[in-house]
């Protein structure tokens, strides 16, 4: 505690008169009296008091301390604070000056019960009092003594000090005993008149320690909920100043328990109080208030409107520990369908706080009307695409075909379906975001198409087939049917030719081993077709070539032909004679001019031709013939070729077999008679081809074409 001035009173000791004598040392060893008033022998000591001064005291004066104006004489008296400091005095009434001479005094503070010093003493007169210090005992006493002749008042004189309440177990309360040793004297100027020794006993009852403090329930605050707040302040309080901070917000009230609520919860909160006693004495308290957060419910709804009267939503708020809806019910959840009320719903949360959601109306929606409707093509092929699209402003579209679901309820505006065959008449309906179904949409009419039939053919092959070309040959495809919209023709992968004509020429020599040809036709409607792959192939030209040797009209003819093997010949000699197929012939001619004519055909059915002026010159003496007929057979022959000869006279012949190169491969002599001979002619070790037999005679030459086969 601060130390107070505050007490200014006096300890009043009236004395009838005073000589100042050898007293001192009598009074320090005193124990003093137990309490109460005391004079003369009925103090402890008196006789130590009286050792020096040993005459009868003249005067009898009942001695009296005051404080604060009331009389200490067994009261109880409520000094002040137990650090205060008081300011006391010892007097000696105006009456009892006149009546002797007042040398002086000395006072201290005992507790009765033990002898030991009581407080704190010391002068605060310096002018008039001194201070002293005796061992007694174990204890140090202080005596505070006069050292001049005091203050002089209209009331008589005095001597100021100081006294500090004892600590410990007197803090807070006890009786404090005041010795008073006075010297007094009747004038007779002698050291040794009247000792008068008295103590004064009175009641110390300090000022309680002021402290302020307080509860409040809940402890456990929801922002917005009222809070109580009780005094637990000890010491007497005169005056209440409590403060609340409640975030940017300071309230203050001076009752002793007041109720305030918080709101803030962003920020720490405060409350402290302040009191104040009588004497001005301040003790504050503080402490920090945490307010926890108020739930804040949001109503869901499966919509926030129905589409006719009568129909139910769903409201729901989640994530609380319990739940209050407006009409009583306690779930989580409830079904409304009154378009007329308000619902809310009050949540508590973990922490035991409560909140109440903003108010949900149920609308009735007014009615939809349907969404438009559109499709990209109006007419589509089997098997086709057609992608409708619905106006937006739905939560879901429901697509119909007459009354068959195409899609039902999807999110999404646009549809995309294929249909077979026949018409479709197709209609939407859309679902609002509050699950309203719309009126149906206008129908939108389409139709499936279907494709052509495509066919593809060739033309101006001169090949063996129609698709067999040969050297400059042009190929011209056509596509039926020839009434549709577009035409595509390809070679492989290639496109040839794209647009509305169903024919294309092109010339054959492009054509490559291996290609397809396909066309694709589209009708109007894009429905389309594509043929399968036609095969065609084509020939390079062959170059015919021959040469011959005339031998006096027998002419032997060998083929030169390049640019590939022909697989067939035909010889026009010229003269009329059958063709021959062989590919080096020999023919008789007799003398003149001939045209001979050479035509090949390759593998693929392609001919080609050449033509050659050959000019035949005979001798004049023409040796007779002697064979009349000869035969050959079988040919083709494996081994043994059996040949008939009918010869005109006996004679020698040689038969002689020649490849087309006219290398001799194999001769053989016989001997002919006269008529007809059959001759054998060994095959075996002939590689297989075609050779040329020549029979040989003695003015004769006949030629055979015989074929070797395995």
């Amino acid at each position: 505690m601060k130390t107070s001035t505050l007490f200014k009173s006096f300890i009043v000791i009236s004395l009838l008169g005073a000589v100042l004598g050898s007293w001192f040392y009598a009074f320090a060893n005193t124990k003093g009296m137990a309490g109460g008033y005391a004079n003369d022998n009925s103090v402890a000591g008196y006789g130590n008091c009286t050792h020096c001064h040993t005459k009868n005291k003249l005067y009898y004066h009942k001695g009296e301390i005051v404080l604060n104006g009331f009389s200490t004489k067994g009261a109880n008296i409520t000094l002040g604070y137990a650090s205060d400091t008081f300011q006391m005095a010892v007097a000696y009434p105006k009456s009892d000056i006149g009546k002797g001479h007042c040398y002086g005094f000395q006072v201290t503070a005992i507790d009765s019960s033990t002898g030991k010093p009581l407080g704190i003493l010391w002068r605060s007169d310096t002018a008039n009092t001194s201070m002293s210090s005796k061992l007694i005992g174990s204890s140090m006493r202080t005596y505070i003594s006069h050292s001049a002749k005091g203050i002089t008042a209209a009331t008589g004189k005095y001597w100021k000090f100081n006294w500090i309440p004892p600590t410990g177990k007197l803090a807070t309360g006890g009786t404090v005993a005041f010795y008073v040793c006075v010297l007094s004297g009747d004038n007779s100027g002698s050291a040794t008149d009247n000792d008068t020794t008295w103590s004064d006993t009175f009641f110390y009852r300090p000022v309680p320690s002021l402290s302020a403090s307080f509860t409040y329930s809940p402890t456990s605050i929801c922002a917005g909920t009222p809070v109580k707040f009780k005094d637990a302040s000890k010491g007497t309080v005169a005056h209440y100043n409590w403060t609340f901070k409640d975030g940017s917000t300071t309230a203050t009230d001076t009752n002793q328990n007041p109720t305030y609520t918080f709101y803030n919860y962003a920020s720490p909160d405060s409350a402290s109080l302040t009191i104040k006693d009588a004497k001005g004495k301040v003790s504050t308290y503080k402490t920090s208030i945490s307010i926890l957060i108020p739930p804040k419910p949001v109503i869901t709804s499966s919509s926030s409107s129905v589409c006719k009267l009568g129909d139910s939503i769903v409201l729901k708020s989640s994530g609380w520990s319990a739940y209050t809806w407006s009409n009583g019910s306690t779930a989580d959840s409830i079904y409304v369908k009154d378009t007329s009320k308000s619902y809310t719903v009050t949540v508590i949360n973990s922490s035991g706080c409560s909140g109440t959601s903003a108010p949900f109306k149920l609308k009735l929606s007014p009615p939809v009307t349907g969404p438009s409707l559109s499709a990209n093509v109006k007419v589509i092929c089997a098997g086709g695409s057609i992608t409708f699209t619905a106006g937006t402003g739905f939560s879901y579209y429901t697509f119909m075909d007459s009354t068959t679901i195409l899609s039902l309820k999807q999110s999404s505006n646009v549809l995309t379906t294929k249909f077979t065959s026949g018409a479709h008449k197709v209609t939407v309906t859309g679902i609002s975001s509050g699950g309203c179904s719309s009126s149906p949409s206008s129908s939108v009419l389409v139709s499936v198409s279907l494709p052509p039939v495509m066919k593809l053919a060739s033309s101006g092959a001169s090949g063996t087939s129609s698709t067999e070309y040969c050297g400059s040959d042009n190929v011209t495809l056509t596509a039926t049917p020839n009434t549709l919209a577009s035409y595509k023709f390809y070679q492989n992968s290639t496109l040839l030719y794209s647009g509305t004509k169903n024919t294309y020429s092109f010339a054959a020599s492009t054509i490559n081993p291996g290609d397809l040809f396909t066309v694709k036709g589209a009708n109007i409607a894009g429905c389309s077709d594509s043929t399968k792959g036609l095969s065609l192939t084509y020939s390079a030209a062959l170059k015919p070539a021959f040469t011959y040797l005339d031998n006096n009209g027998v002419v032997t003819f060998k083929d030169s032909t390049q640019g590939g093997k022909p697989s067939k010949y035909s010889w026009d000699y010229g003269d009329l004679t059958p063709y021959d197929t062989t590919s080096g012939p020999m023919h008789n001619y007799k003398s003149g001019t001939y045209t001979v004519v050479l035509k090949v055909t390759n593998a693929s059915g392609c001919t080609y031709s050449t033509s050659k002026s050959i000019q035949i010159v005979i001798s004049a003496v023409q040796t007779p013939v002697t064979f009349s007929s000869v035969k050959a057979y079988p040919n083709p022959v494996k081994e043994k070729l059996f040949i008939d000869v009918n010869s005109e006279e006996d004679q020698k012949a040689e038969l002689t077999l020649i490849d087309l190169n006219g290398r001799t491969v194999a001769k053989q002599k016989i001997n002919l008679t006269s008529g007809d001979n059959n001759v054998i002619f060994e095959m075996n070790g002939v590689a297989p081809g075609t050779y040329i037999l020549s029979l040989k005679g003695r003015q004769d030459i006949n030629t055979l074409k015989v074929t070797r086969i395995e």
